[in-house]
């Protein structure tokens, strides 16, 4: 998936002539510019990129759920992070750390850091950069993934307003953890069988900014909510999933709290093929906003970007 080039990204978010008067929504202007500036080397590309993931979890944070620019700032996000994964950056970060038996003392994460980022690119959005230690950071990590999780760590900063608190594992919610075993089957909170949603109904799902997927089949009004995974606070996307045998057969976008977007949507299913290898041709998926449609494969509904031809679309389709 390309990253926006400069003039989509505006076009996207210039809803009236004179709307883009957000700092940060002006920052990533300066970023995107930058980034397809012929000439970039891949480490320079790298390092706009966690700029550029770090300023769009800012301003994800700080506005309402309900903005208009928040599912082309998602999308962004999920261009960025895909871009990240790719073979050309993961050995740019190996080229980085060291080859053979020569190895540099810092952490990987540390340096991928910009420094300097405001004198540099003229940035006036006011984010405020922290930078984490390698150390800090895999802290909140459970378990060694890939290289994009620690950097989505790092460019959450600040910008998660307590990062410890927000993403600590805390005993009821690890519970609900819904973890990718060595058997690529999904295990909840590490039990060594593979997960079934109970009863073959539908869990309630949350992914967190970490990309992290969560897990309740208790959906008592009163009792347990999409909110109630992380207090309220902002998450990737929430809906529900269903496991059968720990393989995912099924989700939506169906939340009242987060009322995720269709670009949500698309970003969870993205997540689920590109973080955790699910196989998209056995996924079924209804869109919360109208859950009268099913797209009968996942894969088709990424490829087309959840627009598809009446052929491929069930009306009226039974969970």
């Amino acid at each position: 998936m390309a990253i926006f080039s400069v003039a989509k990204w505006q076009s996207k978010t210039c809803r009236f002539l004179n709307a883009r008067d957000n700092p940060l929504v002006l920052d990533i202007d300066t970023l995107l510019t930058a980034y397809h500036f012929t000439g970039k080397s891949d480490v320079q590309k790298q390092k706009i990129l966690i700029l550029m993931l770090y300023i769009c979890t800012q301003w994800l944070v700080t506005k309402s759920k309900n903005n208009w620019r928040r599912p082309y700032v998602s999308d962004l996000i999920g261009q960025i992070e895909i871009e990240l994964r790719t073979p050309e950056m993961l050995q740019t970060t190996q080229d980085r750390i060291g080859i053979g038996d020569i190895t540099l003392k810092e952490d990987p994460i540390e340096l991928l850091q910009p420094k300097g980022r405001s004198i540099k690119y003229g940035l006036t959005g006011g984010t405020t950069f922290t930078r984490l230690s390698g150390h800090s950071a895999k802290a909140y990590v459970e378990r060694q993934a890939d290289c994009v999780d620690e950097l989505k760590i790092l460019a959450l900063g600040n910008a998660g307003q307590g990062l410890q608190k927000n993403l600590a594992y805390g005993g009821e919610r690890q519970a609900r953890h819904l973890d990718l075993g060595d058997d690529n089957r999904f295990h909840l909170n590490h039990d060594p069988a593979a997960y079934t949603s109970p009863d073959a109904v539908p869990d309630l799902c949350i992914i967190d900014p970490l990309e992290l997927i969560y897990v309740s089949s208790i959906k008592a009004a009163g009792k347990f909510h999409h909110s109630s995974f992380r207090s309220g606070k902002p998450v990737v996307f929430a809906g529900e999933l269903r496991v059968l045998q720990g393989s995912v057969n099924y989700i939506n976008s169906l939340s009242g709290h987060y009322m995720p977007s269709m670009a949500d949507l698309l970003r969870a299913v993205t997540i689920l093929q590109v973080k955790y290898r699910c196989d998209l041709t056995r996924i079924r998926i209804k869109n919360g906003a109208n859950m009268k449609v099913e797209w009968t494969s996942a894969d088709q509904f990424l490829t087309r970007r959840g627009i598809l031809p009446g052929s491929d679309l069930i009306s009226g389709a039974a969970q």
